[in-house]
C-alpha cells in the first residue's frame, strides 16, 4: 500500500493529511505551537481533590487544568517529600497528559508515565511486556519478547510494530535512551517549579508521523521548516519550498477538509452518506440515493452498503470519530450478504491504528462500532482553533 503524508503551514495553523493509496484516511488541524500535547510531562498543582472519586484535578500550565483519576495515595509522584501520603489541595505532583481534552473535558492526566519512541514505548511503574498486536510473526514476538526481558532496566515496555524489521541493536539502543530519560526526569523534578514542562509530546503531526514509519514507501513532504528539522530523521521527507504556490493550494487540501467537515457524502454509485455526530453518539446513514444501475432491487442494496460501510470507516478515521457510532445500512434480507457487509467492516477497521471493534449488526439492520477515543474529532480540531488569514509560515 502506497503511503504519503502532507504537512503544511495553513492560516496560522498546521494541517497534517495521511494519505493511503491516494486517498485521504487522517487529517489533523493544530496551532502552530499547540500549548499541550499528549504525551507532556508537567509539575502540576492539585486544585481540588474529590474523594468519592479517588480523583483529583490538577492545574498543569496557568488556567489549563486536567483530570487525575488516582487509584490510592501511591499514584502521586510529590515534588516535596510529604509528612502524609494523602495529596491535599496545594500539593505540586508529577503528572502527564494521556488523553485530549475531549469536547467539554479536561485533559486527562496520569502518574502512570510513560516514554514513547519509534520501536518501544517504557513504563517505568509496570511490569508486564507487551508486543504490538499488528505483529502477528510468533517467532517475531518471541525475539522482541526476549530482548525486553533481557533488558537490564525495572519497569514494563511494549514493542511496537516497527520493532519487527528493526535490528536488535537499534531497539536497544532506543530502549536506553528512553530509560536515560526517565532517569533524568525522577533525578530532578522534585527541583522543578510548579508549571514546568519536563517532557514535551508528540504533537499531531509527528504522532502521524511515527504512526505510519512502518510503512517503509511513506514518503513524507512538508512546507514547514522547523517541522522538517524535527522529523527529518523519521523516514523519507522532503522539504517543499516553491515560495509561488503554496503546499495546501497544489494538493488541493483546503477544498478536502471542507469536505470532511460536512455531513453530507456523495459514493461513486450514486448512494450517499449523512453523518451526525452529537454528544452520546454519531450516527451515519446510508442512502441509495442515484444508485439505480441495472440489477434487482437486492443487489443493488447490497452494492450501495458495501460501498458506503467502506466509506463510512474512512470517513470515522479521517474525521477522527471516536466512541459508539450506529451506521444504518439498507435493509437486506440475505444473511450471506449480511456476513459479507460485517467483514467488510471489519477488514477497514484492522487498518485503523486506533482501536475500532465492529460489534454487531442488528435484528433492525444497524451496523454497531465503537472506536477509542484519543484524541478530539476533526470537528472539534476545526471548532477549536482560531485560524488567522494570513500564514506565518
Amino acid at each position: 500500500m502506497k503511503s504519503e503524508i502532507v504537512i503544511a503551514g495553513y492560516k496560522g495553523g498546521v494541517l497534517s493529511a495521511l494519505y493511503e493509496d491516494e486517498k485521504i484516511y487522517e487529517l489533523a488541524l493544530e496551532s502552530a505551537s499547540p500549548q499541550v500535547c499528549v504525551g507532556d510531562i508537567y509539575i502540576g498543582k492539585i486544585k481540588n481533590i474529590v474523594k468519592n472519586l479517588s480523583a483529583a484535578f490538577v492545574e498543569i500550565r496557568p488556567g489549563v487544568m486536567g483530570y487525575y483519576p488516582a487509584a490510592g495515595s501511591q499514584a502521586y509522584h510529590f515534588t516535596s517529600r510529604k509528612s502524609s501520603a494523602a495529596a491535599v489541595t496545594g500539593d505540586e505532583i508529577l503528572v502527564q497528559v494521556s488523553r485530549e481534552n475531549i469536547k467539554t473535558k479536561d485533559w486527562i492526566l496520569t502518574g502512570d508515565i510513560s516514554y514513547t519512541g519509534n520501536y518501544a514505548v517504557y513504563f517505568p511503574f509496570r511490569t508486564d511486556i507487551r508486543i504490538s498486536s499488528r505483529i502477528d510473526s510468533e517467532g517475531a514476538r518471541e525475539r522482541l519478547k526476549k530482548l525486553a526481558e533481557d533488558f537490564p532496566a525495572p519497569g514494563g515496555w511494549m514493542l511496537r510494530t516497527l520493532a519487527k524489521d528493526s535490528s536488535d541493536k537499534d531497539i536497544i539502543a532506543e530502549m536506553q535512551k528512553l530509560l536515560d530519560d526517565h532517569n533524568e526526569i525522577m533525578s530532578t523534578y522534585r527541583f522543578r517549579t510548579c508549571f514546568s514542562r519536563l517532557r514535551e509530546g508528540d504533537r499531531a503531526c509527528v504522532s502521524m508521523v511515527r504512526r505510519s514509519m512502518k510503512a517503509g514507501n511513506c514518503r513524507i513532504v512538508t512546507d514547514l521548516p522547523q517541522i522538517y528539522e524535527q522529523i527529518r530523521g523519521m523516514g523519507n521527507v522532503s522539504l517543499y519550498k516553491d515560495p509561488s504556490y503554496s503546499l495546501i493550494k497544489l494538493r488541493g487540501l483546503e477544498s478536502q477538509l471542507d469536505r470532511l467537515l460536512r455531513k453530507k457524502v456523495w459514493l461513486p454509485s450514486g448512494g450517499y452518506l449523512v453523518i451526525e455526530q452529537t454528544e452520546a453518539m454519531t450516527v451515519i446513514d446510508v442512502n441509495t440515493g442515484k444508485a439505480t444501475k441495472k440489477r434487482n432491487r437486492e443487489e443493488n442494496f447490497f452494492m450501495v452498503n458495501m460501498e458506503a460501510v467502506r466509506e463510512a470507516l474512512r470517513q470515522i478515521r479521517a474525521r477522527n470519530i471516536s466512541g459508539m457510532i450506529l451506521i444504518d445500512v439498507i435493509n437486506m434480507k440475505s444473511e450471506a450478504e449480511r456476513s459479507a457487509l460485517l467483514a467488510q467492516a471489519e477488514k477497514y477497521a484492522r487498518r485503523d491504528p486506533v482501536q475500532t471493534k465492529v460489534v454487531d449488526l442488528t435484528k433492525l439492520q444497524i451496523m454497531e462500532i465503537t472506536r477509542r477515543k484519543e484524541r478530539r474529532s476533526l470537528q472539534e480540531q476545526a471548532a477549536g482553533l482560531d485560524l488567522q488569514s494570513d500564514s506565518p509560515f
